[in-house]
């Protein structure tokens, strides 16, 4: 059986579908997906070739196998079924340009009993092996977080896929918003095949799992999912058993606060049952840091209830105790340092052997002559907010004497031609730093290795700040917080806040703050929407840059959800303004 269908296709059956529908995995654009089923059961383990050759892959435990970037045309497709003597099967399919190739193969049940067992510990590096892709190679991060606000925009003339998401003028058929949606979702499936099999005792059989930890440990990864869903969509549907009768049809779930329901229900779980700290993998501080951060989310526009930023303040009390900011910014993001940071709360990291678990943040922005293509391009009310007030002169004088060592860190000031770094004396020329250095640079560092933290101590103390100023005003705590990030860039207490603001006016240094210490890490438009200030941020740049003008509309804080969704199942509703 030969299917074509759009990017969400899979979490469409989940939600109900007639009885001709199979359910089956999602996949990107350009690739080819193979599902392997026999009944109601994935066939994992079958061995999938194809005919042009490429790389032979394994179905997973649920069934599925992806081929990532193949070349347009037609494809002869082989599954090699090793528990039935290498039983083979073969059909066909055509990968079309623009277009999502799934090709769900159907066994007869008659032929083998598959196997009930779900390893659940497969089946956990299967979810992070999914967020590594989103947060990776897929770089979420920059789609979402940081195109589109005051600290950086896309480069038209180099990376046109990205210029509609950063000027406002994307559509409901949008490519990459499907994309993002759907990648998210092929995770909470996973999480939610887990969920489900540890209550079943047939599927989980003889395994010496602690079922809590492992429990707590999946819904920390779906209450991710949903969280950045909802920042993202707004109204995204809301899923949490992969066992759907398909033969009945059922009314979509949706709306930001039963989301955010479900987020919380599963942080404080997870809060419980998860072991102590280790970076790379759910911990129980983890949790409430994250538990943190939904409470901040949700304390702004557009729920705007301001009750949680008490409940913020206490989870983020909870962890000041555990974590502590490394003594150099630039270490946060050093390959070299990755395993002993002790800032890192929370990350995912890549391995530069496989495609799908490469990082691209050293790859899409950088310096000139380093990146692969020069995608992002620096906002100058951002390059100055450091400090830096000599960019009337062309060209520019160096050495630079920018006080803030973040600086050096965040912006490449140089290009780099045949591997060797030269000052670029234009500012127009600057580009994001950040994951590489320039030492990095010339030591000819690998620019996919990079770790990405999704949750860092300094994030944690700023929203501490940010918190403790809603609930008691400017205290000696939400000074400390603050300043504690400050004296570490500035590596004195000189440039410290100082005492007598007002509670709007430590607001505006905590705008400004995150700025300098987060930016592209993917938070800043998060900032800017919960705190109602992103039409702003958007109108002063496009009173500074007239001739690169971006046209946004109110209901634009939030994506659209995709048209193939809403065409596959008109009980999903749309979000206002789309």
């Amino acid at each position: 059986m030969n299917y074509k269908f759009s990017l969400i296709v899979l979490f469409i059956f989940l939600m109900g579908c007639s009885d001709d529908e199979e359910s089956v995995p999602i996949i990107k654009t350009g690739d080819l997906g193979v599902y392997v089923f026999s009944g109601e059961n994935p066939y994992p383990n079958a061995i999938v070739t194809t005919f042009p050759e490429t790389d032979s892959l394994i179905t997973d435990a649920l069934g599925t196998a992806v081929f990532r970037d193949l070349e347009l045309g037609e494809y002869e497709v082989t599954v090699v079924l090793p528990d039935l003597g290498n039983e083979t099967f073969s059909t066909t399919t055509t990968i079309i340009e623009g277009e999502n190739t799934l090709l769900g193969l159907e066994i007869d049940p008659a032929l083998f009993l598959v196997p009930s067992e779900l390893e659940i510990q497969k089946l956990i590096a299967e979810v992070y092996n999914e967020f590594r892709n989103i947060y990776g190679f897929d770089n979420h991060v920059m789609v979402w977080g940081d195109i589109g606000t005051d600290i950086v925009h896309v480069n038209r003339a180099a990376i046109n896929q990205l210029s509609t998401l950063d000027t406002y003028s994307f559509t409901v058929g949008e490519s990459i918003i499907e994309k993002v949606f759907a990648d998210y979702y092929v995770a909470i499936l996973h999480t939610n095949t887990g969920l489900d099999c540890l209550q079943d005792e047939d599927c989980l059989g003889d395994q010496e799992i602690d079922v809590e930890a492992a429990e707590a440990e999946f819904r920390f990864l779906r209450a991710l999912a949903y969280f950045n869903l909802v920042k993202i969509y707004g109204n995204p549907v809301l899923v949490t058993t992969s066992e759907v009768d398909l033969s009945v049809s059922t009314t979509p779930v949706q709306g930001a606060e039963v989301v955010y329901d479900q987020i919380l229900e599963d942080l404080i779980f997870a809060e419980q049952y998860l072991p102590q700290a280790t970076k790379y993998k759910a911990s129980k501080e983890a949790a409430q840091a994250l538990l943190g951060k939904v409470y901040m989310q949700m304390a702004g526009f557009p729920l705007l209830q301001t009750d949680k930023y008490a409940l913020a303040l206490t989870q983020f009390k909870k962890i000041t105790s555990n974590f502590e900011l490394e003594a150099d910014y630039a270490d946060v993001f050093s390959v070299e340092n990755q395993a002993a940071d002790n800032e890192v709360i929370f990350s995912f990291d890549f391995n530069a052997d496989q495609i799908e678990s490469r990082s691209k943040y050293g790859s899409v922005w950088g310096p000139l002559g380093f990146t692969d293509s020069d995608g992002l391009l620096l906002n100058s009310d951002f390059i100055t907010s450091y400090g830096f007030t000599e960019n009337s002169e062309n060209p520019v004088s160096f050495p630079l004497n920018i006080a803030d060592t973040r600086f050096a860190q965040n912006i490449a000031t140089f290009n780099v031609v045949n591997n060797q770094t030269f000052d670029a004396s234009d500012v127009s020329d600057w580009r994001p730093l950040k994951f590489l250095s320039r030492s990095n640079i010339e030591a000819g560092s690998d620019k996919s290795l990079s770790d990405f933290p999704v949750l860092r101590y300094a994030d944690i103390l700023l929203l501490l700040a940010e918190a403790e100023n809603e609930v008691n005003g400017p205290t000696q705590l939400a000074y400390d917080a603050i300043n504690a990030v400050r004296q570490r860039a500035f590596k004195n207490d000189e440039n410290d806040i100082p005492f007598g603001l007002n509670k709007q006016q430590f607001f505006e240094t905590i705008f400004n703050e995150r700025k300098l210490e987060l930016c592209y890490e993917g938070h800043r438009k998060d900032d800017l929407v919960r705190w109602q200030l992103l039409e702003d941020a958007i109108n002063e740049f496009n009173l500074e840059n007239p001739e690169k003008n971006k046209d946004y509309q109110s209901h634009e804080y939030i994506w659209p959800i995709p048209l193939s969704e809403i065409n596959l199942n008109p009980g999903v509703e749309q979000n206002p303004g789309y």
